[in-house]
């Protein structure tokens, strides 16, 4: 695949995280594929549970590089916490934070997510379940 069509990828892959979509995994994503979180089912398990605490959720790309069969996105995450989070009652707050994924493609598909970076502690501290000091 092209550069191109790597990072057509990756867009279609924020398009169906914005539409609170889990099944994205499926369209986008090969059978073995694997994140920090696991493989396909537990990422959808996860990804149903943030929807459902962050209804109006949304991601949109700052950076978007491909190199090779690597593509790399630096994002934006901006959400109200309306739903059950983590067990913690919504807080009807919102919480934005930036982070960086790091993508394996192959045949058009994803097929490792070997790196995640994001900043966790932002939105923890924004929706009270840690303290900033």
């Amino acid at each position: 695949m092209s550069l191109d069509e790597n990072k057509a990828l990756m867009k279609r892959w924020v398009e169906g995280m914005n539409k609170g979509n889990p099944a994205i995994i499926d369209e986008t994503c090969a059978p073995d594929w694997a994140s920090e979180l696991g493989g396909p089912e537990a990422v959808k398990s996860y990804l149903a549970a943030w929807f459902a605490a962050f209804p109006d959720g949304v991601w949109t790309i700052d950076h978007l590089i491909a190199e090779g069969d690597l593509v790399a996105t630096g994002y934006t995450f901006t959400g109200t916490n309306t739903g059950e989070f983590r067990g913690r009652a919504a807080t009807a707050k919102t919480v934005t934070f930036k982070g960086v994924w790091i993508d394996h493609i192959k045949d058009g598909k994803f097929i490792g997510t070997p790196r995640v970076f994001e900043d966790r502690l932002a939105w923890m501290t924004q929706l009270g379940m840690v303290r900033a000091s």
